[in-house]
């Protein structure tokens, strides 16, 4: 099976793009700045080591909403490095954390991400740090977004 990742990818982008639910083959610079990723060279490597942490007996480890979102701030700020895809990484890492958070008992409530403009803003600000120098950010995000089930 493929990592949870690409099927999320594959899932969201396979009726738009051909490559969806693929690596990236080539570099990637985010939005209008230049804002570098990952090498396309050690994407899949990359890619494999972080969702290493996420099996279900790295998963069993968790045992409070705390421990959770910092693993979900966690995933979302390397798997955002890494970047994957040509595009829809945004998406796809949104649902796959959707679908670690279920998992574990949780809901995940992407529209208190992304749901309007002044959310969308403070989310890409989020990330934008949480990958390069601090998560406090996204972990603030993250922990509003998610509730018991």
């Amino acid at each position: 099976m493929k990592r949870p990742i690409l099927e999320c990818h594959k899932a969201l982008f396979g009726h738009i793009y051909d490559w969806a639910g693929e690596y990236r083959n080539h570099p990637v610079v985010v939005g209008d700045k230049e804002r570098p990723t990952m090498e396309h060279n050690e994407v899949k490597k990359s890619l494999k080591a972080c969702l290493r942490g996420c099996t279900k007996k790295e998963l069993s480890k968790i045992n409070s909403k705390a421990e959770l979102v910092h693993k979900l701030t966690t995933l979302h700020a390397e798997i955002a490095w890494i970047h994957p895809f040509q595009d829809g990484n945004g998406r796809s890492i949104r649902l796959f954390l959707q679908i670690v958070a279920t998992t574990m008992g949780y809901e995940f409530d992407m529209e208190k991400l992304d749901g309007d403009v002044r959310n969308k803003r403070a989310y890409h600000y989020a990330v934008r740090r949480a990958i390069h120098d601090s998560n406090r950010n996204l972990i603030a995000l993250i922990s509003r977004a998610i509730k018991e089930l």
